[in-house]
């Protein structure tokens, strides 16, 4: 499963949803609708994006983006970190970092074939406890994620195509909040 929290849109082409049971096209879990995510492609014209942003709470993004097309092959690979204080006094800040990769062959009328890798690394501190008061000046959220896919496809014949789409995914998360004082028994 994807947790969709900490999703960030970087290097994201489009979004695409499919409402209803598609287990047919998407498999035996895709029984209520599929979210699909693309990888932006690489384009034709070498590119090179650099931007950093600041704001209030003492949030920061910095994020670059390398776009690189040589004959059959291409990269598209970009990498994201955003930080911010939060907006409550203490314990309340925010960070999340992205690194994503598409590598892709366009072999033409012979066949295409793309990879594509994408890693976060989120951390989430909050203050409040379940009924909203500020109390915990330490607890915090953690949330790792790995997705990989592949999207081989060939000719078969002169009227068709085979296509072959694999995806992993790996979510480690974890939640802390140590003691405080002696007194502290949550």
């Amino acid at each position: 499963s994807i947790n969709f929290a900490n999703l960030t849109t970087a290097d994201l082409d489009r979004i695409e949803i499919v409402r209803g049971p598609t287990s047919v096209l998407y498999g035996a879990d895709a029984m209520t609708g599929v979210v699909q995510l693309f990888t932006r492609s690489a384009s034709a014209v070498p590119t090179v994006e650099l931007a950093a942003r600041g704001g209030t709470f003492g949030s920061s993004d910095v994020d670059g983006h390398v776009s690189l097309v040589d004959r059959s092959w291409s990269l598209s690979a970009t990498g994201t970190h955003e930080a911010t204080d939060g907006s409550y006094a203490f314990n309340s800040g925010y960070t999340n970092s992205v690194g994503s990769v598409r590598l892709g062959f366009d072999g033409g009328s012979s066949g295409r074939a793309a990879f594509t890798l994408r890693y976060g690394d989120g951390v989430a501190h909050f203050p409040a406890d379940g009924s909203g008061n500020l109390v915990d000046h330490n607890q915090f959220t953690t949330e790792t994620t790995l997705a990989m896919g592949l999207d081989l496809s060939w000719a078969a014949g002169t009227n068709g195509t085979f296509d072959v789409h694999g995806f992993a995914a790996r979510l480690n998360q974890g939640y802390t909040n140590p003691s405080q004082a002696p007194a502290d028994t949550s």
